[in-house]
Protein backbone atom coordinates (compact mmCIF):
# COMPACT_ATOMS: atom_id res chain seq x y z
CA UNK A 1 0.00 0.00 0.00
CA UNK A 2 1.14 3.49 -1.23
CA UNK A 3 0.71 6.28 1.53
CA UNK A 4 1.27 9.45 0.99
CA UNK A 5 0.31 12.71 2.59
CA UNK A 6 0.66 16.47 1.56
CA UNK A 7 0.62 19.41 3.21
CA UNK A 8 1.19 22.91 1.97
CA UNK A 9 1.23 26.35 4.22
CA UNK A 10 1.44 30.17 3.00
CA UNK A 11 1.61 31.35 -0.78
CA UNK A 12 3.73 28.86 -3.08
CA UNK A 13 2.80 31.48 -5.89
CA UNK A 14 5.67 33.70 -5.10
CA UNK A 15 9.08 32.50 -4.39
CA UNK A 16 12.66 33.25 -5.69
CA UNK A 17 14.37 30.22 -4.04
CA UNK A 18 13.48 26.37 -3.30
CA UNK A 19 15.39 24.61 -0.47
CA UNK A 20 14.20 20.99 -0.53
CA UNK A 21 14.81 18.72 2.58
CA UNK A 22 14.72 15.16 2.37
CA UNK A 23 14.67 13.15 -0.61
CA UNK A 24 12.12 13.15 -3.10
CA UNK A 25 13.88 10.37 -5.62
CA UNK A 26 15.07 8.33 -2.77
CA UNK A 27 12.16 7.50 -0.66
CA UNK A 28 9.62 10.25 -1.41
CA UNK A 29 9.59 12.27 1.67
CA UNK A 30 10.61 15.82 1.54
CA UNK A 31 9.98 19.52 2.32
CA UNK A 32 10.42 21.87 0.24
CA UNK A 33 10.70 25.83 1.61
CA UNK A 34 9.45 28.57 -0.65
CA UNK A 35 11.61 31.73 -0.15
CA UNK A 36 11.06 35.46 -2.12
CA UNK A 37 14.17 37.69 -1.14
CA UNK A 38 15.55 35.15 1.75
CA UNK A 39 11.59 35.59 3.58
CA UNK A 40 9.65 31.93 3.58
CA UNK A 41 6.44 32.42 1.69
CA UNK A 42 5.29 28.74 1.66
CA UNK A 43 6.38 25.28 2.82
CA UNK A 44 5.01 21.72 1.56
CA UNK A 45 5.51 18.88 3.11
CA UNK A 46 5.18 15.36 0.83
CA UNK A 47 4.84 12.45 3.47
CA UNK A 48 6.65 14.04 5.66
CA UNK A 49 6.86 15.17 9.64
CA UNK A 50 8.11 18.40 10.82
CA UNK A 51 7.53 21.12 13.24
CA UNK A 52 3.93 22.73 12.15
CA UNK A 53 3.51 25.60 14.64
CA UNK A 54 7.35 26.43 13.76
CA UNK A 55 6.65 26.73 10.23
CA UNK A 56 3.76 28.72 10.37
CA UNK A 57 5.27 30.99 12.96
CA UNK A 58 8.28 31.23 10.43
CA UNK A 59 5.75 31.79 7.70
CA UNK A 60 3.97 34.92 10.02
CA UNK A 61 6.59 36.31 11.36
CA UNK A 62 8.76 37.05 7.88
CA UNK A 63 11.48 37.02 9.00
CA UNK A 64 14.76 37.21 6.63
CA UNK A 65 16.65 33.23 6.32
CA UNK A 66 20.77 34.23 6.34
CA UNK A 67 21.29 30.79 5.51
CA UNK A 68 18.53 29.72 3.44
CA UNK A 69 20.56 26.29 2.73
CA UNK A 70 20.33 25.66 6.63
CA UNK A 71 16.61 24.69 6.10
CA UNK A 72 17.79 21.67 3.91
CA UNK A 73 19.95 20.61 6.25
CA UNK A 74 18.36 17.69 8.08
CA UNK A 75 20.24 17.95 11.26
CA UNK A 76 19.03 21.61 11.58
CA UNK A 77 15.81 21.48 13.52
CA UNK A 78 13.19 24.16 12.18
CA UNK A 79 12.58 27.29 14.71
CA UNK A 80 11.53 30.61 14.28
CA UNK A 81 14.83 31.39 15.49
CA UNK A 82 16.71 30.52 12.79
CA UNK A 83 19.00 33.36 11.48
Amino acid sequence: MFELRIEAYGDLSKYDTIVTRGSPTENGNFTKFYLDNGIVNAVMMVTRKENVEAIKQLIRLRKKIDDPASLGNESNKIEVGIT
